[in-house]
């Protein structure tokens, strides 16, 4: 009898003492998922969210820009004929309503660094008495036409300076062909920096 008791005491330890054992193999390996799932959250995310902070408002200059001795920052930097792509197309329609012709207009007076600057938009189609109307640019920005009405003939347009340019317009006096014309009259348009307008002075065409 005393023999079995102890067989079974020993028995019973056996199993104790595996059980155990399996205890504590549960034990590390809940411990080495807790370590894992602690180390994944601690890791970056695969999507990585950036706050942008304001644009670099300095823009470096371009080819002919003020970095290498060429225009200012003034400057739109545009020829003659891109100021007439962009702008052609805000000019009012004419007395006549013919269409504009953006790629007649005669563009030498344009300068994208003057405080003023002119290009002249023709009509299609037109004969000498067309009319005709006067772009007028800031720096080689768009401003608006130099008058409201548009005039026949082509106007002669010089600069006086920087920020002045004068304007004839050729008319017929009463009794005078459009090939005899002799009238004339003249204006002066100029850029005023304290108004960031232009001031014009002179007379235009009797209409």
């Amino acid at each position: 009898m005393s023999t079995t008791r102890t067989r079974h005491t020993l028995s019973s330890l056996s199993s104790l003492s595996s059980l155990s054992a399996v205890l504590a193999a549960g034990v590390l390996v809940l411990g080495a998922c807790s370590s894992d799932d602690t180390a994944a959250s601690d890791s970056p995310s695969g999507t990585v969210t950036v706050t942008a902070g304001p644009p670099d408002s300095t823009v470096a200059p371009g080819p002919g820009g003020e970095g290498d001795g060429g225009e200012s920052d003034d400057c739109s930097g545009l020829t003659g004929a891109d100021a007439v792509a962009r702008w052609a197309g805000d000019v009012p329609p004419n007395s006549g309503g013919y269409p504009w012709a953006p790629e007649s207009a005669e563009t030498d007076g344009y300068d994208p660094c003057a405080d003023l600057s002119w290009i002249i938009l023709p009509i299609e189609g037109g004969t000498a008495s067309s009319p005709y109307q006067i772009m007028l640019f800031h720096n080689g920005s768009y401003l608006g036409t130099a008058t409201s009405d548009d005039y026949g003939f082509y106007p002669d347009i010089s600069r006086v300076d920087d920020a002045t340019v004068s304007v004839t317009w050729h008319w017929p006096k009463d009794g005078e062909s459009n090939v005899g014309r002799s009238g004339e009259s003249t204006a002066q348009f100029t850029w005023d920096e304290s108004t960031q307008s232009v001031q014009m002075n002179g007379e235009v065409p009797p209409v």
